[in-house]
């Protein structure tokens, strides 16, 4: 019983660590938006320090283009865009690619760029395009994609549900960020998680999103898809990482015509 105790405590502690992280991360996120980027600075030094790679990602931003109190200097921004990106977060990668080219390391730049688009990246093929190099298959996502397939049938997972994810009413409730005009400086926020047989988008296969239940670090994949059945080919989102600690619904009202409230996972189905 002492076991069991101690054991529901660091639990208890690891749920409330990921959640302040989360809480801090989204409320840079805010701050960002709404100009204020000291504030956002305030947020996320601390936790680019611990090694949080979307506080790392947004750091960066804030060096690249001098915002706030952070003085403009593109070195320390692509020493903070690499150690995300080494992480696996995509948008460091571009991010990263972005700023080395204007330190006139090209070919370390499309090296990232490439890794990205491997990874069914969508900005990261589209630089590639622009800067008029080969852009490769989505091999890595296509890979996952099989294995994770294959798993869910030998589990026999129900992937004929259909997550919608965004879209709904209660989606503006959860917390969620606002992204600037530019996606390429967007920051990335980590409330409102969502899972499929995973504990991240990592883990599924290309047009699935991990759902999670409530408090739950580990879910379910899915195939996701907007309000009007068409599939959402989006690659892995970094919102997919953590626990979910924000419903994306509550009553059936809350879904698009069609969709019902998923009791357990709080999500938008199908």
């Amino acid at each position: 019983m002492h076991n069991k105790r101690i054991i529901s405590f660091v639990v208890l502690i690891a749920f409330l660590v990921s959640s302040c992280a989360n809480y801090r991360i989204d409320r840079g996120v805010e701050a960002f938006n709404r100009g204020d980027y000291s504030l956002a600075a305030h947020h996320w030094n601390g936790l680019a320090k611990e090694g949080n790679p979307a506080a790392e990602n947004n750091v960066g931003i804030l060096w690249e283009y001098g915002l706030g109190k952070t003085p403009k200097n593109l070195n320390e921004a692509a020493e903070w865009y690499l150690r995300a990106a080494k992480k696996g977060n995509l948008q460091a990668m571009t991010n990263l690619a972005r700023v080395q080219k204007q330190l006139g390391h090209e070919e370390a730049a499309t090296s990232w760029l490439t890794m990205a688009a491997r990874w069914g990246y969508p900005k990261a093929r589209d630089m590639l395009l622009e800067w008029n190099k080969p852009v490769p298959d989505a091999d890595l996502l296509q890979q996952q994609a099989a294995e994770q397939e294959k798993r869910n049938q030998e589990a026999g997972d129900a992937l004929g549900m259909m997550l919608i994810l965004g879209l709904t009413a209660a989606a503006a409730k959860n917390g969620g960020m606002t992204t600037p005009a530019s996606p390429s400086i967007a920051p990335l926020g980590l409330s409102g998680a969502a899972s499929g047989g995973c504990t991240s988008d990592f883990n599924c296969g290309y047009g699935f999103k991990c759902v999670k239940a409530l408090y739950k670090s580990h879910g379910v994949c899915m195939k996701a898809v907007d309000s009007y059945g068409t599939p959402d080919m989006s690659g892995p989102s970094m919102n997919s990482i953590g626990v979910k600690t924000m419903p994306t619904c509550y009553f059936n009202t809350d879904c698009p015509v069609g969709f019902r409230c998923d009791a357990n996972l709080k999500a938008c189905v199908k």
